[in-house]
Formats: structure tokens, sequence, C-alpha cells
């Protein structure tokens, strides 16, 4: 009989209540796999529906080009050139922007997100949670509705729901009612009876994306999320 130790589940954590803060380090990592998971894609993919209605994919790695490598003047001075006289919400002016600049040929889309992530590292524009934000769940709207594979880090993705479930209404609803716990990222938010899914799924859920049916299940039980319908919600975050 082996005498080697048996192996035990690596246990939950709870992440640190403080989200405010420099993020740069984390949107740069997540930049930085956010295009290598877009250059592994094919055509047909790039041009497939996002999470964000009627946003393709490359839409919202355009998106999040505009929205993480301007300032935040340039961003503003350009959203308002692409809404006046245009059109009839910012949304839609947000929209044409990111389908604009996500026209452009992938791998040149690939390298100036990852210019983007070598400016946040060193601490230029913008780094706070917002930015970190946008960063994880642009990722997740494209690699979900792919069924890309990407790996992001545990500390972001917490920081990102967690701060999403201080918002009022949904998101301190679901905090009181349930504890998300991250099956890939070990991380555990919430009260109540556990609910395992991916971060990726959790996102999505608490960012109205994809609303998921979520039946609480006992601790024997390794998973319990099932998909429930497409949110129909606007992409600007």
């Amino acid at each position: 009989m082996s005498d080697a130790p048996i192996s035990q589940p690596r246990p939950y954590f709870t992440p640190s209540s403080r989200v405010s803060g420099d993020w740069s380090a984390h949107i740069a990592t997540t930049l930085d796999r956010t295009a290598a998971m877009l250059l592994s894609l094919d055509d047909a993919a790039w041009d497939a529906p996002s999470m964000c209605s009627e946003w393709r994919v490359r839409d919202v790695a355009g998106h999040l080009i505009w929205r993480l490598g301007t300032t935040r003047w340039s961003m503003i001075a350009s959203g308002a050139g692409a809404y006046f006289g245009k059109h009839f919400s910012p949304s839609h002016a947000i929209a044409e922007i990111g389908r604009e600049i996500g026209s452009r040929p992938v791998p040149e889309l690939a390298q100036e997100l990852r210019a983007i992530a070598d400016n946040k590292v060193r601490g230029r524009q913008r780094v706070s949670i917002i930015e970190l934000t946008e960063a994880i769940v642009h990722a997740y709207d494209m690699s979900e509705a792919v069924g890309a594979d990407i790996r992001l880090s545990p500390r972001s993705t917490a920081a990102v729901v967690l701060n999403r479930l201080r918002v009022p209404g949904h998101g301190r609803t679901l905090a009181r009612s349930y504890t998300l716990s991250a099956v890939d990222a070990r991380w555990q938010l919430g009260k109540g009876p556990r609910i395992e899914a991916s971060a990726g799924e959790l996102t999505m859920h608490v960012f109205d994306r994809r609303r998921l049916e979520l039946v609480p299940v006992s601790t024997t039980e390794q998973r319990i999320v099932r998909p429930g319908e497409t949110s129909e919600s606007a992409c600007e975050h």
C-alpha cells in the first residue's frame, strides 16, 4: 500500500474587501492574455456575436482599445463626435466607435492591446478598478461567447465581481442571497447557499450578460449553474 498522502482539494479564499488603488499590473496582464486569446481564434470566431447584444467579438476588441487606450479627454471628445448629429443614444455612438476600430486587421488589434498593456504596467493613463472592470468583463464578453479558453488572475476577477456586488439593486441582492464560488479561481463571495460556476460564468451573470439559473446545492456536489437566457444589456462598461 502506498504511503503517499491523499491529495486534498485546495480551499476557496475570501478576497480582500479593498478594491480601490492601482490595478496597473492586473490590467496589463489581462490585456496581454486577451490579445493572445484573440490571436488564437479563426476568422469565423472574430465575426461571431459576443456576449454584448449586437456586438461582434471584433467590435468588443475595438471598444476595449478605445476605452482603455485613450486619455479621458480624448475618449470624451471622440464619443461626443460620434454622437452629436448621428445617433439617438450614446450607446449607439459607442458601438459605432467599437465597430470602426474593430474593422482593422486582427494582428493590428492584438498589437494595440499589448501596447496599451505596456502603458498600463508603466502606470500611464487610468489604472483604477473601473479600468480593470472594463478589461475583465470585455475579455469574458469575447471568450465566453465563442468558448475560447482564457485564464485570468483570480484576484482580478474577484475584485471586479466584488465591486459589482456592492452596487445597489441586483448586485447587493445577489450578495445577500448566495455565496458565489468560482471553481476555476477558488474565490468565494457573498452569503447564503453556495453557487459553483467558473469565474467567467459568474462575471457574466453579475454584469447581466447572461442570466443563470442559480440553484443552490450541498457541499458534496461539484457544479450547479445552468445557463439561462442571454441578456440584452448594453455593453458600455
